[in-house]
């Protein structure tokens, strides 16, 4: 908690910009944990969704829509956790390859795909219909892996 209180005073967003001031000096290691908390929540989601789909947790709609919406929610943040100056030549740790910064249009296509499908996710949980959500769970998956596979180190 105390690290998003700090990265949220540390990280104002200019007026009709989403990008930190111009002004402000990033510490890459801060901004890569912050990073990582959001994955590791959007890892969280994704988990509790999947064991919903697969019949190992209860499965009650306001919980679909809830994950969904988050997840959504979530999504718009990704395009902005990647300012210039947190890769992997600042950040020894960082699962993150170069190839976000040097296929800036590529990396925009993947993160516009998490976007839209976690959009769709939440129409299909507003539904309510289970198999109509599986199919769009898968979706949100398949734009994770997209993404993991072209922009992140191999998680094996």
């Amino acid at each position: 908690m105390t690290l998003l209180l700090a990265l949220s005073l540390a990280l104002p967003a200019s007026a009709g910009d989403d990008a930190p001031a111009a002004s402000i000096q990033l510490d890459a290691q801060k901004v890569y944990a912050y990073r990582h908390e959001v994955f590791e929540g959007i890892g969280a989601h994704m988990k509790a969704l999947s064991m919903m789909v697969k019949g190992e947790a209860p499965v009650r709609q306001v919980d679909m829509k809830s994950h969904a919406i988050a997840l959504q929610a979530m999504s718009t943040t990704v395009p902005h956790l990647f300012p210039k100056g947190t890769g992997p030549d600042a950040v020894k740790d960082t699962e993150a390859l170069a190839t976000i910064w040097t296929d800036p249009e590529g990396f925009a296509a993947a993160t516009k795909a998490f976007q839209d499908s976690s959009a769709a996710l939440v129409t299909a949980a507003e539904g309510g219909d289970m198999k109509v959500f599986s199919g769009a769970f898968r979706n949100v998956g398949k734009s994770c892996g997209g993404c993991h596979d072209n922009f992140r180190k191999d998680d094996h």
